[in-house]
């Protein structure tokens, strides 16, 4: 078992330093474009984040986002070869009950997590496990900080003359679905190597060696489910009185599931403007976030004043929400001026892409 953590460890730091050199290439091409041929827009990234590109601390974080997707997962299939293939050196019988295990738990997580989850369920892990703590809420702005640094990789601006051609799509393909399965077998990875060691060895004490297993296992399991279960507060009903109940709530998280669930029916959202204003000033960035995409649905002049002092939110997530809806309800000068020095003044890749997004719509 240790000569498989040591293996795991060690095929995850090569594939660290791999993504490494890949990002830093791909910042440094993109570099090179932007700055070969000027644009008529504000180009993204622009001046305030194109010189990052050639940062070293800038490729390393960027780097990360492969690294603890699609580098866990080569790493686990290198472990799952070596323990088919090495016959000279047989695992022992203990360490063979444990892979097993392993594979039956991470199989279970791995189908529950499809199971239950729809495509939002990383709005979801957003909004109601890391933002409502400082923790979750420093690895937010992290990930929207550095994660285009790995994105330029995978989805090069084809507005910049970035387009990928040939084998190269093919590739980035390969590489996105990667990094998307590593993120499906990480997390239940991570769990079960945090809770075995901790339940089943205690458990080993009151129980035989199987007996132990099964309650680890079944554990996460179960933490897994729950899990699920509290990312989805209450049955699913685009319903006006379901919505104003959520929306009434004393709960941030169910105050979030009316706005998402206004957003996403075809329910007009006029009658709930003074909920919208109230949540555009919530101390919740999750609130703020659904408050600025409800109110791309309302083309009134009270709504684009408040979409436009909502770019300058703090929270990159509402800021940049806050810029696509702006540019959804209104396409008038002094709209597209204001993205201008939004995509010009704010230091954030997310909104800069955002503003720049909604001015190219406006000008079509």
């Amino acid at each position: 078992m240790k000569k498989l953590f040591q293996l795991f460890f060690i095929s995850l730091g090569i594939c660290a330093a791999f993504f490494f050199l890949l990002t830093t290439v791909s910042n440094r091409s993109l570099y090179y474009s932007l700055t070969a041929g000027g644009t008529p827009l504000p180009p993204v990234p622009n001046a305030l984040i194109l010189p990052t590109l050639l940062e070293f601390d800038s490729a390393l974080l960027g780097s990360l986002f492969f690294t603890l997707t699609a580098g866990i997962l080569i790493s686990l299939c290198i472990c799952v070869i070596f323990v088919v293939a090495d016959k000279r050196n047989p695992i022992q019988a203990a360490d063979k009950q444990r892979l097993t295990w392993l594979g039956i738990t991470l199989t279970l997580s791995v189908l529950l997590l499809l199971i239950m989850a729809d495509t939002s369920v990383f709005h979801r892990i957003r909004d109601y496990l890391l933002l409502p703590n400082a923790l979750g809420r420093a690895f937010t702005r992290f990930y929207y900080t550095y994660s285009p640094y790995a994105v330029t990789v995978l989805k090069p601006y084809a507005s910049n003359g970035l387009e990928t051609i040939g084998y190269l799509s093919i590739l980035y393909s390969i590489l996105g679905g990667l990094c998307r399965l590593g993120l499906i077998a990480a997390a239940p990875l991570f769990i079960f190597i945090s809770l075995y060691y901790v339940l089943a060895e205690a458990a080993s004490l009151l129980f035989s060696f199987r007996i132990a297993n099964c309650i680890a296992a079944l554990f996460m399991v179960v933490n897994i489910a729950g899990t699920l279960v509290y990312l989805y507060p209450s049955p699913n009903k685009n319903n006006p009185l379901d919505i104003t109940a959520l929306l009434y709530s004393n709960q941030n998280r169910y105050r979030v599931e009316g706005l998402r669930r206004m957003y996403k029916s075809g329910i007009a959202p006029r009658q709930f403007q003074r909920h919208l204003h109230n949540a555009s000033t919530s101390p919740f960035i999750s609130e703020r976030y659904w408050a600025a995409k409800v109110l791309s649905k309302i083309k009134t002049g009270p709504s684009i004043r408040l979409l436009q002092h909502m770019t300058q939110d703090r929270a990159i997530a509402t800021a940049a929400a806050a810029a696509g809806s702006l540019a959804e309800i209104s396409c008038s000068p002094a709209t597209i001026a204001h993205l201008k020095r939004v995509a010009e003044n704010r230091p954030e890749w997310y909104i800069q892409a955002a503003a720049v997004k909604g001015i190219r719509k406006c000008r079509r």
